[in-house]
């Protein structure tokens, strides 16, 4: 999981305000509206290893050794540049995906890892496993349910997306654009994998994590070629 930092121009202040995932060495995935979020804002850098923006170290209790363990600091890396899908429409919303190249290679560690990217697969109905990452369990709704419960006047919904949502208050809601929807799958070596099938998007409504109104994705299966061509 990589956070998305911007800074006001000639402000020393930096907001955290998307989210991304890494995908290579140099580049993070987000979508597209992340990159026009706010023409008072200027996309300056790509945080990884970050866990709680409120503490200075990221620390847990281990109960058996009796003692705190803590993540490696944070890393902070300039962007070197950006690119956004072409046929990109900030207003409905479509072809929400967009590749961020770092400046210098990404050091993976336990903390900072990159993420798989799928083959194209039918996603209906999978269940799918702030301030603080955290995590839910959601399910992927058939098209034909995902068209009929987003609201005509909010977007329309093409097969590049697709909707999800989890139970009661746990769903993405603001400040959870650009990351990742992820599917666990054991591999033909028994390992497990995460896989990355789609990017925040937008809410289909203004409170999160109402069970009857889906959260929209982008459906990364359907860009790869878009990517593999750009990721150089």
């Amino acid at each position: 999981m990589a956070l998305l930092g911007y800074r006001q121009r000639q402000v020393d202040f930096t907001q955290f305000l998307c989210g991304g995932s890494i995908i290579t060495g140099y580049y993070v995935l987000t979508a597209a509206h992340c990159i026009t979020l706010d023409r008072r804002l200027e996309l300056v850098l790509i945080r990884l290893g970050e866990h709680d923006l409120s503490t200075d170290k990221d620390c847990i209790k281990d109960v058996r050794l009796k003692d705190e363990v803590c993540a490696d600091p944070p890393v902070d890396i300039a962007i070197e540049h950006i690119r956004t899908h072409p046929k990109y429409d900030n207003e409905r919303l479509q072809n929400d995906i967009a590749l961020i190249k770092v400046r210098q290679k990404i050091h993976f560690t336990d903390y900072v890892k990159p993420i798989c990217l799928p083959f194209e697969r039918n996603l209906e109905n999978r269940d799918l496993s702030k301030q603080k990452l955290t995590y839910t369990v959601v399910t992927v709704w058939n098209q034909t349910a995902c068209r009929k419960n987003v609201p005509p006047d909010v977007k329309p919904i093409s097969n590049r997306q697709l909707c999800a949502n989890g139970a009661s208050k746990e769903d993405a809601c603001k400040g959870d654009s650009g990351g990742p929807l992820v599917n666990a799958t054991i591999d033909s070596d028994g390992e497990l994998r995460y896989f990355q099938i789609g990017i925040v998007s937008f809410a289909s409504t203004l409170t999160c994590g109402n069970p009857e109104l889906p959260t929209v994705y982008t459906r990364v299966d359907k860009f790869l070629r878009w990517v593999e061509e750009n990721v150089s």
